[in-house]
């Protein structure tokens, strides 16, 4: 089972900031898999381990935060498949 959390705090058109989460459940537990967000002054991905630790992290400083948010939901409806193969195959 799948799950994915998308927050947006804007003022009017703006964004100030966003989140998108692509969560996983597995084994009676939901896992944050990967994390897109602007928290930290530019748009940048947090891809997860499955004990909550940030494995990698993708910086995109050229992205403006609309299309960062655009980014995001494209790529997880895009490549949910490969993103949850690779969290369950991790190397331990």
């Amino acid at each position: 089972m799948r799950g994915s959390l998308v927050y947006i705090e804007t003022n009017g058109s703006f964004i100030i900031n966003f989140v998108v989460k692509l969560e996983y459940f597995y084994q009676n537990k939901w896992f944050q898999v990967e994390r897109y967000d602007c928290f930290h002054g530019s748009v940048h991905k947090d891809i997860l381990n499955m004990n909550g630790s940030k494995k990698r992290v993708i910086k995109y400083p050229l992205v403006d935060r609309k299309s960062g948010l655009s980014i995001a939901i494209k790529d997880f409806k895009e490549n949910y498949n490969f993103i949850i193969w690779r969290f369950l195959n991790e190397k331990k």
